[in-house]
C-alpha cells in the first residue's frame, strides 16, 4: 500500500503476508543458522559492530558471484545473507511498480482469458515472482486470491536459483497451477541455454499469452553482456511476434549503472515506454525487521509491444 505523507514523502506499508514470508522464511533461518567460526567472524561481529561495509562485500551489492566462498562463507550462506540484507528492498520496489501502476497492470491480471507467462532475467531467490504473488493475493480487486501464471527464472548461481526453489515451495504464497522452471545461465553450464529457454517457453504460449519480461536490477551487474542480451529479445520478439509484451525494468538511480540500459532500450525498437520514458521515484518503505523507515532510489521503466 502506498501512503503520502503531509510533507510529500511516500511510503509503502508491506502487507501482513510480505512480514509473514519474510519472518519465516528470511528471519528465521538467519537467526538459527549455524554459528560456525566463519559465520561468527564474517557475519554476526559485522552486524554486531555495524561494519555494514562487510555485509556489502558478501553480497556485492546484490551483483556477487554467488558460485564462490567469500572468507569461508559458502556460497548458501552467502544467498542467505544475500536474502537478510538486500532482498526486503528488492520485493518491495517490484510490488511499489505494481501498485503504482495499477492502471497498467491489473487489466491483464484480473482478465481471465490472459495467460501471464512472466520471464524473469536474473531472477536471484525468486524475488519478482514473490513480489507479484504477494502484490496481486492482497489486492482488493482480487479479494484474497492468489494469481495463477507461469513463472520461467534465470541465473548464474546455482546457489540462488536452490534457494528460489525453495521459496518456489513456500505453504500459501502461489497458486496451485502456478509453473515453475529455473535456468542456469552460466555458460559452462548451459551452452545451448537461448535454445532451451525458447523450448521451454513454447510449452506456454498461446494467442492469450501475454509474455512479461522482468529485469529487475540485473542492469546494474557488471558481468552483464549486453549486445548478447539485446539479440536474444530481438530473436524472442521476432519468434512470438504475435504475441502482447511487456517488459518491466528497475535499476538504482545512479546514472554509471543504467547505461547498459539506455544503450539496450536504443536498439529493442519493438518494444515503447508506457510511462513516458525511464523515471526516477523516490520513497520509504517499513523494514520488517527494525519497524523503521528506509528510502529507496529506483530508477525504472514500463515497456510494451
Amino acid at each position: 500500500m502506498i501512503i503520502n505523507l503531509p510533507d510529500d514523502k511516500i511510503v509503502y506499508k508491506q502487507s501482513a503476508n510480505t512480514e509473514r514470508f519474510f519472518a519465516e522464511m528470511v528471519k528465521k533461518p538467519f537467526y538459527e543458522h549455524p554459528q560456525t567460526e566463519a559465520w561468527q567472524r564474517e557475519v554476526l561481529q559485522s552486524y554486531i559492530n555495524r561494519d555494514f561495509q562487510t555485509i556489502r562485500d558478501i553480497v556485492g551489492g546484490g551483483q556477487a558471484d554467488f558460485n564462490t566462498l567469500f572468507n569461508g562463507l559458502t556460497p548458501k550462506e552467502r544467498v542467505l545473507v544475500y536474502c537478510y540484507y538486500n532482498m526486503q528492498q528488492h520485493v518491495v520496489s517490484q510490488e511499489y511498480i505494481f501498485q503504482k501502476h495499477k492502471d497498467i497492470f491489473d487489466k491483464y491480471i484480473f482478465d481471465p482469458n490472459t495467460k501471464l507467462l512472466f520471464i524473469d532475467f536474473g531472477c536471484g531467490p525468486l524475488t519478482s515472482g514473490i513480489a507479484l504473488a504477494l502484490h496481486y493475493a492482497k489486492s482488493p480487486e482480487n479479494s484474497g486470491q492468489k494469481i495463477n501464471f507461469n513463472y520461467i527464472g534465470m541465473d548464474k548461481a546455482e546457489s540462488m536459483l536452490d534457494k528460489a526453489r525453495e521459496f518456489s515451495l513456500y505453504s500459501g504464497l502461489f497458486h496451485s497451477n502456478t509453473t515453475f522452471n529455473f535456468f542456469n545461465t552460466y555458460a559452462r553450464y548451459s551452452p545451448n541455454i537461448n535454445e532451451v529457454l525458447c523450448e521451454c517457453i513454447d510449452n506456454y504460449i498461446s494467442d492469450k499469452t501475454l509474455i512479461v519480461l522482468n529485469f529487475s536490477y540485473l542492469f546494474a551487474s557488471p558481468s552483464l553482456n549486453v549486445d548478447k542480451l539485446i539479440r536474444f529479445i530481438n530473436n524472442l520478439l521476432n519468434k512470438y511476434l504475435y504475441n502482447e509484451v511487456c517488459l518491466i525494468f528497475q535499476n538504482p538511480q545512479a546514472i554509471s549503472l543504467n547505461s547498459n540500459w539506455h544503450l539496450f532500450k536504443n536498439e529493442v525498437l519493438e518494444l515503447t515506454t508506457k510511462i513516458n520514458g525511464s523515471r526516477s521515484d523516490t520513497f520509504k518503505y517499513f523494514d520488517i525487521y527494525s519497524n523503521r523507515l528506509r528510502e529507496t532510489k529506483l530508477f525504472y521503466d514500463i515497456l510494451f509491444r
